[in-house]
């Protein structure tokens, strides 16, 4: 099984809320820490440190909702 995510926004439930839903192929145990990140706008010639490499960063990012294992970088 692989890692599956579910939004459904307000208009499309009956009770008119959002809902999230995540399932992972991670251990049943490992918790999984749910992020929102606004969106930015960045200053030119700025990079960004991922877990293995350094990348240049774009000058807009968008808002994001995810998750991911506590102990690594990024979001699945």
């Amino acid at each position: 099984m692989g890692c599956d995510t579910l939004i459904a926004m307000a208009p499309a439930t009956r009770d008119g809320i959002t809902l999230f839903a995540k399932n992972s192929d991670r251990p049943p145990h490992e918790c999984q820490r749910a992020v929102q990140l606004p969106g930015r706008r960045h200053p030119s010639g700025g990079r960004v440190r991922c877990q293995y490499i350094d990348i240049p960063q774009v000058e807009e990012t968008a808002a994001v909702l995810g998750c991911g294992p506590w102990w690594f970088w990024g979001l699945s």
